[in-house]
Parts: structure tokens; sequence; C-alpha cells
């Protein structure tokens, strides 16, 4: 259930994202940065965090990306800038 929670919130921030970003004026190269960095960061870090949760438990390792992953949405949510949406972005 938790794992179908977070594909919710990522296919309303893949299709919400954009609009969020011409808002404050990105440039179209900027929206595709903020589009593409949560497949770049999911690329890199699910080696690591299956090998984590091999040592650590599933269980650790799913609260962990969830915690990450409402703090990252949340950081979305009140950033002002176009910086701070594509870090949220790469957190998420």
């Amino acid at each position: 259930m938790s794992v179908f929670v977070q594909m919710l919130g990522e296919g309303i921030a893949i299709s919400t994202i954009p609009l969020h970003l011409l808002s404050f004026g990105a440039s179209p190269l900027q929206v595709g940065l903020a589009t593409s960095c949560f497949s770049v960061a999911q690329m890199i870090c699910c080696p690591i965090l299956i090998s984590a949760s091999s040592r650590l438990g599933r269980l650790r390792v799913l609260r962990a990306c969830l915690a990450g992953a409402a703090f990252a949405s949340l950081l979305i949510s009140i950033s002002s800038s176009i910086v701070g949406i594509l870090f949220g972005r790469l957190l998420a």
C-alpha cells in the first residue's frame, strides 16, 4: 500500500511540476531537469538501497524512503525557487 501511495504522489508530481516551475519562469531545460531528476536519482540509489535492505531489513529501508519522500514533497511545496524544487525532486 505504501508503494502505491508513493507512486501515486509521483504521478501527480510529474503532471504538476512543469506548471509549478513555469509559474516561476523556468526555462524548458529546467522543466526537463526537474522531470528527469527523480528517475536519475532512482537509478543511482536503487542498488544502494537494495543492499541496505538486505543488511538492515526491508521495513527499515522502506520507512526511511517514505520519510525521505515526504520530506522532499514538503520541500517542493514550500520552495520559492527553481533550485529548491530541483533539489526536492532529486531527493524524492
